[in-house]
């Protein structure tokens, strides 16, 4: 279980791939989007915006939504507020 604040202040909680869905159930234009083409589209979309490469690996959509979100704490685009024991702090 994480919990991940993203730059505008927004906290979502769960498995990485219950944190995407949460973010794409919030996002504009997106509905008729699968959840793996959400994932394409945030990481090409907020790369462009902060001029940097949003890079997302993974072979499953869990790995793929695992990855967006390491790209995003790594960039600095959102916070990672899961302590090292794996609860929420």
């Amino acid at each position: 279980m994480r919990r991940v604040v993203l730059q505008d202040g927004r906290v979502f909680e769960g498995t990485p791939l219950q944190i995407v869905t949460q973010m794409k159930r919030i996002a504009f234009f997106v509905e008729e989007m699968d959840l793996a083409a959400y994932i394409d589209w945030v990481a090409r979309n907020v790369g462009d915006l902060h001029g940097t490469v949003i890079d997302v690996r993974g072979e499953t959509v869990e790995e793929r939504a695992a990855s967006l979100l390491d790209a995003l704490i790594a960039q600095g685009m959102a916070v990672d507020m899961t302590s090292e024991e794996g609860e929420m702090s």
